[in-house]
């Protein structure tokens, strides 16, 4: 009986398969995991057979009928805060904390909006129920609530984005954190310079 090493063979269908989903424009890692390749093999084979998106001819453009949004429904806040959520987790099940970190900053960011659209349709309803007066007020308040929130928004926004910004850099070491211990070499050199004295 021999041990596993791990190596597994996979079917020309799969790699044809796994080909085709990478040229469609799927991520390298999300076809691994569909496909069960290992990312090195699918890279060298990738290398190997010249699989190269740049070499694809380019999609032609939609028709302007093809891109008509009042047929096909948004999905709500709630849905793709969802959505994110999933994503988030599936992240960390892979063991990556930063893309987990910019998709819960999605989620997180989904479901403000969705508070706001209610709160927007509330006051709408509210507005609808007034006099002319109290109506105008109510108006005006809406409108400022809205702009804090836009305003909110946008520097979450940023904030976001200098998230996704430095998730991706290495992180400056801490200075508050004790220094590493002394090599060998380094505590011998010290200590003569202290004899020098």
């Amino acid at each position: 009986m021999t041990p596993d090493t791990g190596h597994r063979m996979r079917s020309p269908e799969t790699w044809d398969a796994a080909r085709q989903a990478y040229m469609e424009g799927g991520g390298a890692r999300d076809i691994c995991d569909r496909y069960d390749l290992t990312l090195s093999a699918f890279r060298a084979r990738a290398r190997r057979e010249g699989w190269r998106r740049a070499d694809m001819a380019d999609p032609e453009p939609p028709e302007l009928d093809d891109v008509d949004d009042d047929h096909s429904p948004r999905p709500s806040f709630e849905d793709m805060a969802e959505m994110a959520a999933r994503r988030a987790a599936r992240a960390l099940r892979q063991g990556r904390a930063g893309e987990t970190q910019r998709w819960m900053a999605v989620h997180d960011r989904l479901i403000r909006q969705s508070r706001a659209e209610e709160r927007a349709e509330l006051v709408a309803k509210a507005v609808e129920d007034l006099g002319d007066t109290r109506r105008i007020r109510a108006i005006g308040d809406a409108a400022r609530q809205i702009h804090r929130e836009a305003v909110e928004s946008t520097r979450e926004l940023h904030q976001l984005h200098q998230l996704h910004r430095a998730s991706s850099e290495p992180t400056p070491p801490d200075p508050d954190s004790p220094a590493p211990p002394l090599s060998r070499a380094e505590r011998r050199r010290l200590d003569k310079l202290r004899r020098k004295r």
